[in-house]
């Protein structure tokens, strides 16, 4: 009984290293800067249209959803992602720093 427990708990953490991955990816610009000077890492932005753009759907799933990027992510830089959805509407104050980032970074 114990290892079959053992091994669903295996299974069900492997399952969710995924939704780790996920959980790592801030919003807010400024609170990110502050992580990425407190651990002295980079920031990675993400600008993606998360529900709508293709490209940007096939990059979560082969890249960012995955254990070897989990893993990578825990101890490299402060993930930042813009998103620019058609479907779902941001706050406000969320948008308009999506889109001032956008209009830097072109």
């Amino acid at each position: 009984m114990p290892t079959r427990l053992i091994l669903a708990f295996a299974l069900a953490l492997t399952c969710l290293t995924p939704a780790f991955a996920a959980d790592r990816w801030q919003t807010d610009l400024q609170k990110a800067l502050r992580e990425a000077k407190k651990r002295r890492v980079p920031l990675v932005l993400d600008f993606t249209g998360s529900d709508w753009c293709g490209y940007c759907i096939q990059l979560k799933k082969d890249v960012f959803d995955t254990k070897e990027f989990a893993r990578w992510s825990k101890r490299g830089p402060v993930l930042l992602e813009l998103d620019f959805p058609r479907r779902k509407k941001l706050p406000k104050k969320l948008a308009a720093q999506n889109l001032s980032l956008a209009k830097t970074y072109k």
